[in-house]
C-alpha cells in the first residue's frame, strides 16, 4: 500500500508525513499568543496615563512585555518552518514573493520572516489602541469625541446597526476581530 502511495506521489512528502510534530508547537504557540492578546489591553489600560487629550504616556516596560512573546513565537514558527519545508519546496515548482514572483531560498525566506514580524507586532498596536481607546473615556475631552463619532454614525451608510452608536462597542469588536 505504502509504495502505491508513493508512486502516486513521485516520491515526495506529504504535509501529512511531517505535519504531526509541530502541531504540539502550534498548540502551544496558540494559548501563548491568546493569552497576551487578552491580557495585554487590560493590563495597559492600568498602566496608560493621560497626558493631554488623545496623546497618552506608555510606560517603557510596557513595550517590552512583547520581547518574551514574539521570541517565543518566532522560535516555534522556525520549528515548524524546519518541519515542512521540504514539501512546500517539493511541491511547489518555486517560492514566490509579491511584486517579485519566484524568488531564491533566501529572499523567500527574509520575506516570511518580515511578514510574520509585522503580523505580531500587529498584537501590540491593536492591544495599545484597545487600552489607549478605553483610558481615554476617563481623559478629559472624550464627551467632545463622542458627540463627534454619534453625528459621523448618524449620517453612515451604517447608521441603521444601532450598536454602532457606541464607539466603544466599535474598538472592542475590532480588537475582537484581531484575538478570534
Amino acid at each position: 500500500m505504502e509504495s502505491k502511495q508513493c508512486e502516486k506521489m513521485d516520491n515526495k512528502l506529504t504535509m501529512f508525513d511531517v505535519a504531526g510534530p509541530p502541531m504540539k508547537w502550534l498548540w502551544f504557540s496558540t494559548v501563548v499568543y491568546w493569552t497576551y492578546s487578552i491580557v495585554l489591553p487590560w493590563f495597559a489600560y492600568r498602566h496608560i496615563q493621560c497626558t493631554t487629550f488623545g496623546h497618552f504616556r506608555y510606560p517603557l516596560w510596557l513595550w517590552w512585555t512583547f520581547v518574551p512573546v514574539l521570541m517565543t513565537l518566532v522560535i516555534v514558527e522556525w520549528r515548524c518552518v524546519m518541519y515542512t519545508i521540504v514539501p512546500v519546496a517539493q511541491w511547489l515548482k518555486g517560492l514566490s514573493v509579491p511584486l517579485v514572483g519566484e524568488a531564491s531560498f533566501k529572499v523567500w525566506l527574509a520575506f516570511t520572516g518580515f511578514q510574520s514580524l509585522t503580523s505580531h507586532a500587529d498584537v501590540v498596536t491593536q492591544g495599545l489602541f484597545l487600552a489607549s481607546t478605553c483610558r481615554s473615556i476617563s481623559c478629559p475631552g472624550w464627551s467632545k469625541i463622542y458627540v463627534a463619532w454619534e453625528t459621523v454614525w448618524a449620517s453612515s451608510p451604517l447608521s441603521w446597526i444601532s450598536a454602532g452608536k457606541d464607539l466603544k462597542v466599535i474598538m472592542l469588536l475590532s480588537w475582537s476581530v484581531l484575538v478570534v
